[in-house]
């Protein structure tokens, strides 16, 4: 009897040592002693007035993140209120902005930014309309809201929590964080990174006090032990993102590749890279394909000799039920990328369903692919160290790809690590 008393106090210890370092890793000394209390928070999200979110989306990971949060807080007890564009889906209360969100061109495709900046600034206002009148405990700001001049204006005074999902340096070398004010650092503001990454270089900008990693419903992603003969690149099309170099890559080793992503026209540098670059070297589009005519053209795309020189396919813009579908027989998922990405749910999707990244060691990746383990990370710019790689895919486990992300990457563990920062932020500001 006594020595099952030594085991339990010894397992319980082990388990709060462990919750310590989850707390420690967020940034928040003493968030764990909040997690034994608990208690009902009522969560406002502030999602980006750019696209609607729905269940089935194509462009938006942003959205993703707002919107599988916002059922996770659902599960874990707490009441949930979404700020986003009319008709987006949610499982809690949705706080409807602009009509269908500011992702829109001027007819000659072409971004309108005057279409932007007021979708902005009305987004702004709703959001303060809706702290007044729901009152609520939190506010977990994806935008960020808090560095919108009309916002600044009458600044609420609710604790805030502003996740940074972008980069200090955009894609296209424009900071995509504006500069903060006074009224933007101060007590009840508060900030969290989604890589290591990300925080060194937001380091000497803002006070970056926690860390929380972009996460998935693992459960929603199929896993798929049989792979077949393809690779795979997924991503907005763009020099930053190395669909030039996946595609040279694939030329030099006869290897299939199919390649998906939208071309967002309307800006220059992303259209001359498409007709320059990626449209001349594929060999077939295939698009608007259903889940199930994507199972059939893997499967002939796989089996069928396409010669020496391989075969390039793209598929264009697709959802979350296509993107399944590509992932899950995929032999590798390819990442050549070009500059410091924060995060990147398209690796944890990857690895979700068994299928290996392949990536350069940028920004956050080296925190999210385990070396020789769920793919290979490698020196930026080591091209040829980058087509050995994919030589060795078939010594990667498509099980342990799926344990990684199931044990690092689920929606449900992050939502817990944000709500303890809320209670942490709640009760010691």
């Amino acid at each position: 009897m006594l020595r099952k008393v030594y085991i339990w106090i010894i397992l319980s210890f082990v388990k709060i040592l462990n919750f310590c370092k989850i707390a420690e890793k967020s940034g928040g000394e003493g968030v764990w002693k909040k997690q034994m209390m608990g208690r009902k928070l009522r969560i406002l999200q502030i999602s980006k007035p750019v696209l609607p979110i729905s269940r089935n989306m194509k462009y938006g990971g942003i959205e993703r993140v707002v919107r599988d949060l916002d059922e996770a807080y659902l599960k874990e007890g707490h009441e949930s209120f979404v700020v986003a564009p009319t008709n987006s889906e949610i499982k809690g209360i949705l706080i409807p902005t602009n009509a269908s969100g500011s992702w829109v061109g001027d007819g000659r495709g072409i971004y309108s930014e005057s279409q932007k900046e007021k979708a902005l600034k009305y987004h702004a206002e709703i959001a303060l309309k809706s702290i007044e009148k729901i009152k609520p405990d939190i506010i977990h700001d994806h935008l960020p809201i808090i560095m919108q001049q009309d916002y600044l204006k009458n600044t609420p005074k609710v604790i805030t929590l502003t996740t940074l999902h972008g980069a200090l340096q955009s894609e296209n070398g424009m900071s995509s964080i504006p500069n903060p004010t006074p009224q933007t650092i101060c007590p009840f503001n508060h900030f969290n990174s989604i890589s290591e990454s990300q925080r060194h270089f937001f380091s000497n900008v803002l006070p970056v006090e926690f860390n929380v990693y972009n996460a998935i419903n693992v459960a929603d992603y199929p896993f798929e032990s049989e792979k077949r003969d393809y690779l795979l690149s997924i991503g907005k099309i763009g020099i930053n993102k190395g669909q030039d170099i996946a595609i040279r890559c694939a030329r030099n080793l006869g290897k299939k590749l199919i390649i998906a992503g939208p071309v967002h026209g309307f800006r220059g540098p992303i259209k001359d890279f498409w007709e320059n670059c990626v449209k001349p070297n594929i060999d077939e589009f295939e698009l608007d394909m259903s889940p199930s005519e994507i199972d059939d053209f893997t499967k002939y795309f796989s089996e069928k000799d396409f010669g020496s020189k391989g075969r390039i396919a793209y598929v264009g813009e697709i959802d979350d039920s296509q993107k399944k579908e590509l992932f899950k027989r995929a032999s590798g998922f390819l990442m050549p990328i070009r500059w410091h990405e924060p995060f990147g749910l398209v690796m944890i999707e990857s690895m979700a369903t068994g299928t290996p990244v392949i990536a350069y060691k940028m920004g956050a990746v080296p925190e999210i692919v385990v070396h020789n383990r769920t793919g290979y990370v490698i020196k930026s710019n080591h091209e040829q160290e980058f087509q050995k790689a994919i030589g060795k895919l078939n010594k990667i486990s498509p099980e342990d790809c799926r344990r990684h992300v199931e044990y690092n990457f689920d929606t449900l563990f992050q939502a817990r690590k944000y709500i303890d920062i809320f209670n942490y932020l709640i009760n010691n500001n």
